[in-house]
């Protein structure tokens, strides 16, 4: 195209010459509109559609994330516990951190010990020892959907010198302590003494607790099968 010239539709007269140091001049409003605003082709409106699921997709992902944390947050706090008023601790009696021990649905924890003890004193007799009497003091709780049965008699000290003893029959009477099988309620805690007789040389280490292992679950009841991972004793250390 000559050099200052006008581009013009066929059948249209173009304008006059224009000097060559003018720019060229193009004559838009000849043409079809549609050459300047053509929508864009299919794939590209696919590809937008898409991109605007993926990014609202993403957003109620994150909604949704947020909401979980929030719960998850929620659901972690700390559940309400008792006010219960602190009580002493008795004479020449060694508190001990609780650190409840599991055994089928019943836990158990020892949460006092004395030794060294000369006698057991009571209201109609006192007992001398053997060697030394162990006084114990235990927790029993009851996790189960039902009752489940303890043996206080049943339970075992281990000392140092490896070797277990029974509990003292004499000093568990006259101390007035549980001798019997005992029912522990469903959700129940109960807290008693458990006696011991050994050596004057010998150490405790250990309250080996033999305990009831059956489970009260429905399911479990049904198949005859215990709690998962049942054993019929455990050891909780007491030095």
């Amino acid at each position: 195209m000559p050099p200052g010239s006008r581009l013009a539709p066929p059948g249209r007269p173009g304008p006059p010459s224009l000097p060559p140091e003018v720019t060229t001049y193009c004559d838009l409003a000849a043409f079809p509109p549609h050459l300047f605003h053509a929508a864009p082709p299919p794939i590209y409106r696919r590809g937008m559609r898409k991109i605007m699921a993926m990014v609202t997709v993403v957003a109620l992902l994150g909604g949704v994330s947020a909401c979980s944390d929030d719960k998850n947050s929620a659901d972690k706090k700390e559940p309400a516990t008792y006010s219960l008023a602190p009580r002493a601790v008795r004479d020449f009696e060694t508190p001990l951190p609780e650190k409840p021990v599991k055994l089928g649905e019943i836990l158990y924890s020892v949460i006092a010990i004395r030794t060294g003890i000369v006698a057991v004193v009571g209201s109609h007799a006192d007992w001398l020892p053997k060697g030394q009497y162990v006084r114990l003091r235990i927790a029993v709780t009851n996790e189960g959907r039902d009752m489940h049965n303890f043996t206080p008699l049943k339970q075992l000290l281990v000392a140092n010198d490896g070797k277990t003893y029974k509990v003292s029959f004499d000093a568990m009477q006259i101390d007035r302590q549980p001798n019997g099988v005992l029912t522990v309620a469903r959700e129940e805690r109960r807290e008693f003494d458990l006696w011991f007789d050994i050596p004057k040389t010998a150490k405790p280490q250990a309250l080996r607790v033999v305990g009831d292992p059956s489970s009260t679950e429905l399911g479990d009841q049904l198949k005859g099968t215990p709690s998962p991972g049942t054993k019929t004793t455990v050891d909780i250390a007491v030095s």
